[in-house]
């Protein structure tokens, strides 16, 4: 899923009527810069399903088992195991127990009713689980995440064309755009980079 649209970005950028040469390079720079979005924040924020993924796992000093999802939402989880120390058989997790908690930085698989305090110091503990998470449609996408998307892939489409480190003189036309993200469309992905990371 692309976080924004062409038509979008256009809008953003006061282009009324795009070429459509210029359509067609803003589809591929529109999905370019979710997916560059989805590296930058290390989340799966489109849906998808997972089948025996490797998942953070913490054991509290209660004993509370949490398995960490980079992921902004689950939708259901089909599945979770747990494998601890070196043995060598995966122990399943009862799903009746389990309670997501959904969160712009990351969701939580909490796993209540039973103490796993007893594997919380071994030094090795690995889960894996089967899920589906990420926002379903651009219905589901923040406000803020939407126009981060939509200012990143519209400084890219300008970048194409736009002169590095000049100076600005604007009685000329002369833009200068920096070389790198500007600061804060990546302080709104901040917010949304996965925490556990």
């Amino acid at each position: 899923m692309d976080y924004t649209t062409a038509a979008d970005v256009f809008e953003y950028g006061e282009v009324e009527v795009p070429t459509a040469n210029q359509t067609a390079v803003m589809n591929k720079i529109v999905t370019a810069v979710s997916r560059r979005i989805d590296k930058i924040c290390k989340m799966n924020f489109s849906r998808n399903t997972y089948t025996n993924q490797i998942v953070p796992v913490r054991v509290n000093v209660d004993g509370l088992l949490a398995l960490y999802i980079n992921s902004p939402t689950i939708s259901s989880v089909t599945s979770a195991s747990i494998r601890a120390g070196n043995f060598p058989t995966l122990l399943p997790l009862q799903m009746s127990s389990a309670v997501i908690e959904p969160n712009y930085y990351g969701s939580k698989i909490m796993f209540y009713g039973l103490d796993y305090y007893g594997i919380r110091e071994l030094t090795t503990l690995r889960a894996y689980a089967s899920y589906t998470g990420g926002w379903q449609n651009a219905n589901e996408i923040p406000y803020d995440f939407w126009l981060a998307s939509t200012q990143l892939a519209w400084f890219v489409f300008k970048q194409r064309a736009a002169p590095m480190n000049s100076t600005a003189v604007p009685e000329f036309g002369i833009i200068t755009l920096p070389a790198s993200i500007q600061p804060d469309i990546l302080d709104v992905f901040k917010r949304y980079t996965w925490w556990y990371a």
